[in-house]
């Protein structure tokens, strides 16, 4: 399968709108709905990205009306020498005909050890959502389906993105496909929509708990996500154990945020995964007082 090439990243900033949600399915940390009101390019380009350096399988499931069918059209008709994998999301979704929630979640699952079996880290989908406008008999069903399959998203051998365009759906579905997915991309600025990869939310035992995947597309996210937790004294303590990704943009803004709590404060990273500190190590930022990278279940020294 075919690749995005290397492509320089937009530093262009610009305010990023962030959407917080109250409850969170702690189970389902790649599953995106991407509701986007412009171009959806540059998220998609980033959501590619960041799954081929991860040695992830790419699978675009394209709609010939929506966004990412014109996203792999134009991949494919030279815009950078690409070819993306992709499949008619009516051969997917409307196998037989109809739509089957049950024989649906039993291809992904089948589509995600296949990766596996091939050598790939994992699965990673780019999915239109267009085809369910022509179709809006499987509305219910479908909202169901999305719901259920939350629980494939167990670690980061698959995720997938759920492409709607806010231009076509109705207004009353908006707020229920939002609230089957754990991580929403929304409005018409790229930089927010690359923000809805990465997500925070508070524990019960009011630590930030950060899931999702952070790298230089949307790295700038974190400090919103974070700062409205961080008035008030005291260390700020934030749970990583369930953070997919993060890059060394991404430790970069965690130091940021560390460095501008102000004497005496220091940020508790605790459950770092791997990739965060192998970053703090090798950049030398271990050795910061107020950067603390605590085990799970032991007390900050």
């Amino acid at each position: 399968m075919g690749g995005l090439g290397p492509r320089g990243p937009d530093d262009e900033r610009g305010e990023l709108r962030v959407s917080l949600r109250d409850r969170l399915d702690r189970s389902a940390g790649n599953h995106v709905c991407c509701l986007a009101q412009a171009d959806d390019e540059p998220f998609f380009d980033a959501y590619i990205h960041r799954g081929l350096a991860k040695g992830q399988q790419v699978l675009c499931v394209t709609d010939e009306q929506g966004a990412v069918g014109r996203y792999v059209r134009a991949r494919r008709h030279g815009h950078d020498g690409t070819v993306l994998a992709a499949r008619p999301a009516s051969a997917l979704y409307l196998a037989g005909g109809t739509f089957d929630a049950d024989a649906m979640l039993d291809r992904y699952a089948a589509a995600v050890e296949a990766s596996l079996r091939a050598g790939y880290t994992g699965l990673r989908v780019l999915a239109d959502t267009t085809w369910l406008l022509r179709h809006p008999n499987y509305y219910d069903a479908f909202l169901d389906y999305e719901e259920r399959v939350n629980h494939l998203f167990t670690d980061e051998r698959f995720a997938a993105v759920c492409s709607y365009d806010a231009r076509l759906v109705p207004e009353d579905w908006t707020q229920a496909l939002l609230e089957r997915h754990p991580l929403r991309a929304q409005g018409s600025d790229p930089a927010a929509l690359a923000a809805g990869l990465g997500h925070a939310t508070v524990t019960e035992d009011e630590r930030v708990a950060l899931r999702g995947e952070f790298d230089i597309s949307n790295a700038a996210a974190l400090r919103p996500l974070i700062a409205e937790y961080t008035t008030g004294d005291g260390d700020v303590h934030v749970d990583a154990g369930e953070l997919a990704f993060i890059d060394v943009a991404g430790v970069r803004e965690l130091v940021r945020i560390a460095q501008g709590l102000g004497a005496g404060r220091r940020l508790v990273v605790r459950n770092a995964p791997a990739s965060l500190r192998l970053v703090v190590d090798t950049a030398g930022w271990g050795r910061l007082a107020q950067l603390v990278l605590a085990d799970a279940g032991t007390a900050a020294a």
